[in-house]
């Protein structure tokens, strides 16, 4: 969504009249949509929306603060939380994105929840997804049934499971041993 700059009064030619003139209607200045857009196909541009609700959405350095759609793509702009069946996001970041198929590229998002992530040079602090593929990125929690390509995890599958086996292990401990040495409680 956006408007169309209309010229100025002061704009007036040498008949004293206000005929508009195309290069001044081609300009986009940026809006503010305060609520809740709900349509088929909304496209954004230099925006910024509270709410929206569409089978297709196409952004371009705009932001939102959630989006529910079918088919996402976000260029140069930010979601705070995004349920798609589909979301390609291109230089851009999002606080959660959950869908079947999402794509990074030369983005950031905090919590990735897909069955299908495609990353690339981009980065996420969770991400767990059946399949990731992509090379150059950075996750500190990965949690993946199969890696395809170069990411770098903190804590992946593994260590994840590890961690749990063995935080299990020691609070049972801990229990048993509080049980042994200071009797059951009522």
């Amino acid at each position: 969504m956006s408007k169309k700059q209309q010229p100025p009064a002061s704009d007036l030619d040498e008949n004293g009249t206000n005929e508009i003139d195309e290069k001044n209607t081609n300009q986009e200045i940026p809006i503010q949509l305060d609520g809740f857009i709900e349509s088929d196909t909304v496209q954004l541009t230099d925006s910024s929306v509270d709410e929206i609700n569409a089978d297709v959405i196409e952004m371009n350095e705009s932001s939102a603060a959630k989006i529910v759609v079918q088919n996402l793509v976000m260029n140069r702009s930010g979601a705070g939380m995004v349920k798609a069946g589909n979301a390609r996001i291109t230089e851009g970041g999002a606080g959660l994105v959950y869908g079947r198929e999402v794509s990074l590229e030369n983005s950031m998002a905090n919590i990735v929840y897909a069955q299908n992530v495609q990353m690339n040079e981009s980065r996420s602090a969770i991400t767990v997804t059946r399949k990731i593929e992509g090379d150059g990125n950075r996750a500190f929690l990965l949690i993946s049934g199969k890696v395809e390509g170069s990411v770098e995890s903190s804590v992946d599958t593994l260590r994840a499971l590890l961690f749990g086996a063995a935080a299990g292990l020691t609070l049972g401990l801990v229990y048993l041993l509080q049980r042994l040495f200071f009797g059951k409680r009522r």
